[in-house]
């Protein structure tokens, strides 16, 4: 069975933290979450702070619940228009993808053969990771959910879980969670209550999966442009923390 080394109950086996800028936050997640704010795009999943206090998934029972409530989290955002990404969040995907395909040689060395943006499993109609790294047999090594102004990013965490669950990953996988500098002010919640699910994705999955927060320090204001140079800037940023912070990692292939 493949794992990634180093997993387990240690600490070097919990949500890692990685950033591209200083964070002086620490990478373990508490419950006692602030709520999140508001901003673009909104695709709040309903969650209140206390909601997932006290929660374990590891039993196939408590995983039931999940499955009903992410069916419920689907529901509600479904025809909205702010359900959708933003060309601003388009372009970024773009930009990291552009930027990690650059890196072709490294991507090669970390058992990444090429970079896809909006990668879906087969059978996933609505939804989608910004940008996977893909081995040579098409199955994601590397995913990176990009967060610039999402309400609740843990809908992304609950995603790829449920996905991991289903079979739909069925390789081990690490995913990366680049957070704006949105999440530093009231969008903060926001961000502690996505590692905390990551937490519990983790206790879940156990070697199956690897979780690494990526504090970087663009800052896309809402109802801002969308932007061009500072934009590819951050994404070229974000780019190298992640083949860095892979490479140290030891994927298996």
């Amino acid at each position: 069975m493949l794992g990634f080394p180093g997993h387990g109950t240690s600490a070097g086996g919990r949500a890692q933290h990685c950033c591209v800028e200083h964070d002086p936050r620490p990478g373990r997640i508490r419950p006692g979450f602030e709520s999140g704010g508001l901003g673009e795009p909104a695709r709040d999943c309903g969650l209140a702070a206390g909601y997932w206090n006290g929660w374990r998934f590891a039993s196939s029972g408590d995983w039931r619940v999940l499955r009903v409530l992410r069916k419920s989290i689907l529901a509600s955002v479904q025809g909205k228009e702010n359900m959708k990404k933003t060309n601003r969040a388009t372009e970024f995907s773009n930009d990291l993808r552009t930027s990690l395909d650059r890196h072709k040689n490294l991507s090669m060395k970390i058992g990444v053969d090429q970079w896809k943006k909006n990668w879906r499993p087969t059978g996933i109609r609505n939804e989608s990771v910004d940008v996977v790294g893909l081995r040579k047999d098409s199955s994601p090594l590397i995913l990176i959910e990009a967060e610039l102004r999402r309400d609740d990013p843990l809908c992304n965490v609950l995603k790829i879980w449920q996905w991991a669950k289903d079979g739909l990953i069925k390789k081990p996988f690490v995913l990366f969670q680049a957070f704006s500098k949105a999440y530093r002010g009231p969008k903060q919640g926001a961000e502690a209550r996505a590692r905390f699910l990551a937490d519990r994705m983790l206790d879940d999955l156990g070697a199956r999966a690897k979780y690494i927060p990526v504090p970087f320090k663009y800052d896309p204001r809402k109802g801002g442009k969308i932007g061009a140079g500072r934009r590819r800037y951050h994404a070229e940023r974000l780019a190298r923390a992640v083949i860095r912070r892979s490479r140290k990692l030891k994927l298996a292939r």
